[in-house]
This record gives C-alpha cells, sequence and structure tokens, in this order.
C-alpha cells in the first residue's frame, strides 16, 4: 500500500481505521474514523455502510440532541427489546402457550397499528394518541371505551410463528404492548384508589373500608353513614370535575376527616395491604372471569402467549425504548407529544426504592401471594420478586 509507514495502526493516506476495515469505501464497525473524519454518534460516513443500514453517501446527518442518546446507545436497545421477546416466547413454551381468552388487543388499520393496554403501564398516553388520531385533537377527555369498536375478533387461524390471526386485523400489523414492574403497578393504582373519582367510580373499594373491624358494633350504622356521606361529596365532586373544574384537596381532607373513632374514615380510603387482600379475594372469587386491568398481569392480559408481539417495551426504560418503539411505528416525530405527558417513568421515584418501601407494610403471606399472581410477568419480563 502506498504510503504505509505502520503495518500495525494501518494509517493509509491520512486515514486511521482501528480496525483496518477497508478504507476508500470503508466499512467501519469500531470507530468510523475515515479520512480525518470521526463519527460515533451520528454516523457521519464518507461512502461508509454501517452495520444496520445506516448508509449515509457522503451525508451528514444532524441528530437533535434529545435523540443522540438514544442513537449511539441503538444496538444495545436494540438488542434487548429483541431478547425480551425471546424471554417471552421461552416462558410461554414452559405454561404450553396458555391463553387466556382476553380480547385485548386494538388494532388501526391505518396507522397498520395493533395495541395491547397494559394499563398502569403509560396506557393512558398511548389511549389519547389513538383517540385523538382517529376523532381529532379536540377531543380533550379520550376515554377507553371510544377504542372498543377497534378490538380485534374474529380467529382465522395461525400464521408459522404460532401468532393468532383476526379476521379485523391487517396481515403484517405491528403488534406492541408497553410494560412495567407488576408491583409498581398496584401502588399506582393504589395511589390513584385514594382519590375521590377513583372511589365514587369502584363500588368494590368502599366493600373493602366497610369490612374494618369497630371497636363498638352499635356504632355500625352511625359511622357507615359518616362514609357514605364523604362518599356521596365524592361522588359530587367527581361530577363537577369532568366538566372542567377541579375540586382541592384541602377540601377533600376536610370531608374526609369524620370522627376520629371511625375506622371507616381513618382513613377513608383502602389501606396497601387491605388493597393485596383485596385482589386476593377477587382472583380465588372469580378466576378467569377477574376482568380488573388494572392489576390484571400482563402477560394475561394482553395474552403474550398467542398474540406474539413484534415490541415490548419497558415503562422503566424510557425515553430510549420509546424512541425506538415509535421509529418502528413511523412516528418518532411525535415523540413530544408521548413525553409532555405526564404516564411516562422519567419523573418517577426508582421503582427498587419503592418496592422495598411498600413491601415493608406487607406480610410474608402477602408478598408470596404477589409473586405467585406475576409469576409469568416476572419471568417474561426480567423483573425482581417482591422480598
Amino acid at each position: 500500500v502506498m504510503n504505509v509507514t505502520d503495518k500495525d495502526s494501518y494509517e493509509v493516506m491520512n486515514v486511521t481505521d482501528k480496525d483496518s476495515y477497508e478504507v476508500m469505501n470503508v466499512t467501519d464497525k469500531a470507530l468510523y474514523e475515515v479520512m480525518n473524519v470521526t463519527d460515533k454518534a451520528l454516523y457521519e460516513v464518507m461512502n461508509v455502510t454501517d452495520k444496520d443500514s445506516y448508509e449515509v453517501m457522503n451525508v451528514t446527518e444532524e441528530v437533535e440532541p434529545d435523540l443522540a442518546d438514544y442513537r449511539q446507545n441503538y444496538y444495545e436497545i436494540e438488542k434487548a427489546v429483541n431478547d425480551r421477546v425471546l424471554k417471552v416466547k421461552d416462558v410461554c413454551n414452559s405454561i404450553g402457550n396458555k391463553y387466556f381468552h382476553r380480547p385485548m388487543l386494538f388494532h388501526f388499520e391505518k396507522l397498520n397499528i395493533s395495541w395491547c393496554p397494559s394499563y398502569k403501564a403509560g396506557s393512558t398516553v398511548w389511549k389519547n394518541f389513538f383517540v385523538q388520531s382517529i376523532f381529532g385533537d379536540h377531543i380533550t377527555r379520550p376515554k377507553l371505551d371510544m377504542l372498543w369498536s377497534f378490538r380485534v375478533n374474529g380467529f382465522r387461524g395461525r400464521d408459522e410463528r404460532g401468532r393468532r390471526l383476526y379476521t379485523t386485523e391487517t396481515p403484517g400489523a405491528i403488534r406492541f404492548t408497553v410494560v412495567r414492574h407488576p408491583v409498581v403497578r398496584l401502588i399506582s393504582f393504589w395511589k390513584m384508589s385514594k382519590e375521590c373519582w377513583e372511589i365514587s367510580r369502584t363500588s368494590s373499594l368502599r366493600d373493602v373500608i366497610l369490612q374494618r373491624k369497630l371497636t363498638n358494633p352499635l356504632n355500625l350504622t352511625n359511622f357507615t353513614q359518616q362514609f357514605d356521606d364523604y362518599l356521596k361529596w365524592c361522588e359530587n365532586q367527581t361530577t363537577l370535575m369532568m366538566k372542567g373544574d377541579r375540586y382541592e384537596k384541602a377540601d377533600q381532607y376536610k370531608m374526609a376527616a369524620g370522627s376520629e373513632d371511625n375506622p371507616f374514615m381513618n382513613p377513608p380510603y383502602m389501606l396497601f395491604s387491605e388493597f393485596i387482600d383485596h385482589i386476593k379475594e377477587q382472583r380465588e372469587r372469580l378466576g378467569t372471569q377477574d376482568w380488573e386491568g388494572h392489576w390484571a398481569p400482563a402477560s394475561e392480559w394482553c395474552d403474550m402467549c398467542v398474540n406474539d408481539y413484534d415490541y415490548i417495551i419497558k415503562l422503566e426504560n424510557e425515553p430510549n425504548e420509546l424512541y425506538f418503539l415509535l421509529e418502528k411505528l413511523n412516528l418518532l416525530d411525535r415523540r413530544s407529544y408521548f413525553l409532555s405527558l405526564s404516564n411516562n417513568s422519567t419523573s418517577k421515584p426508582s421503582q427498587h426504592t419503592e418496592i422495598r418501601e411498600y413491601a415493608k407494610l406487607l406480610t410474608p403471606d402477602q408478598k408470596e401471594f404477589i409473586n405467585d399472581f406475576f409469576i409469568n410477568d416476572l419471568h417474561m419480563f426480567s423483573y425482581d420478586e417482591i422480598l
């Protein structure tokens, strides 16, 4: 080679190519240093083909600042998502590819997307996006039931991968869902259950609270009435909220004060331990007819073993896994929409710290129930058990 002075450093006509992957029309998988051009993040390469087809012909691609980390770690992100899909298949094989008969896959033909909403895992953001994409941005309070007609139906067999096919789904649609540590999902719902609008919506929460023991049974009628007065106030405030007004937290706390001796009002919402017992009792009573999606295992709710999702991302790994998904869905230019809403994990406390704190509130039996209830989720998505 002309002007080769150092066999081991491959200095050729001022070209430094660390791993000697050809120079002048170079495929450089390591440093991307070609003709004094260093490109580690932006893939600015002169006639260089990057291994995952970032092909740039004398083009300098500007990477927006918020995507720099994503671009730099693209391969690791892609591998993590692909490995998760494979892990799900392995776990499914170990449980006989169990089918839970949950019709919670929504198909949007114009977008060529099929989505399962795993509740308390950022599903509100996606629900809002799909509702507004279909019905218009003027919809300010999107509801999931507005999308009910988009649920897939009509079984038409399975493909060569074993994926369940539906007559109402366009062949080749991209299927995805977002998951989150199941214990953090429980914590998220429990926090929501303290709100007036959730207490008034779900009668079962009232039933849980009224199971508390009374020191004096003669107080049952009076104490129940106190709690129901509070519940009625909550219902009224929820009605106002739906019209655009917000109730003041201070007013809620004042209404919740009640009698210091009234266990129904101290506090006027489920304790976290009561919530876990409620889940256990409901699942034992209803079995497969338990349709409460806020705490249903994602593996069951989304029928992971028969729907064969293309992409399963973790809420904990946003924004990078979110960017990866959006790029695959041709929605990367809409990323600010998703990040502007509050359901992403970037501002949430460390899940490990939160789980440890809430685990202290539970008995060994309750923790054992949670680990057993979510065993498939824990294995599929590589989450730790609660200790």
